[in-house]
């Protein structure tokens, strides 16, 4: 076994242990001089674009009262899809980000369809949203579809306004159905 040998100076004014709540204080203060406007400046417009995105629902559609005693709701914005799921006392928030998604399924019946998602990372896939429109069903999964293809491609589409994205989601569903028949 080695032996360590050595001298140990120790000053006696600053001591070593002691750390008040002013020193404390002291360096948190330090730390945040460090920060500087600019970079403060530029959370803050960062959080703001966040904010906006966030902010640009697309489309929300509910399922149908009747058939559904706690209607069950999808909102699709540019960034997630959220399903939420309700029940009598309690609700399931399950929001996905649109890179998240593998694919989207629309099943119709005679008066009613129903979308399924599928998800990637997740250990269940959320809940399957019945008793939906016909047209709300479909709507959804063209906006998800085209988010999907748009967000694959790296294509930013925030700056439009609400109107202009549906129009160039809707745009994008048709090219879409164009290429695989049956999907509108």
């Amino acid at each position: 076994m080695a032996k360590i040998s050595g001298t140990v100076f120790i000053d006696p004014e600053k001591p070593k242990i002691k750390n008040t709540s002013k020193e404390v204080d002291l360096e948190k203060s330090k730390l945040e001089d460090k920060i500087t406007k600019k970079e403060k400046a530029e959370v803050r417009q960062e959080l703001e674009k966040l904010e906006k995105v966030t902010r640009k629902e697309i489309f929300v559609a509910n399922c149908v009262f009747p058939f559904d005693f706690f209607p069950d709701k999808i909102i699709i914005d540019l960034n997630t899809v959220t399903v939420i799921k309700r029940y009598l006392l309690s609700r399931y928030v399950f929001p996905l980000h649109i890179e998240d998604i593998k694919t989207v399924r629309d099943n119709w019946g005679p008066f009613f369809a129903s979308l399924e998602i599928e998800a990637s990372g997740f250990k269940k896939n959320p809940p399957k949203l019945k008793f939906l429109q016909h047209k709300d069903a479909t709507r959804a999964r063209m906006y998800i579809n085209a988010l999907m293809d748009l967000n694959r491609q790296g294509i930013d589409i925030e700056k439009l306004s609400k109107d202009e994205i549906i129009k160039k989601l809707e745009e994008i569903s048709k090219l879409q159905a164009e290429r695989e028949p049956g999907m509108l």
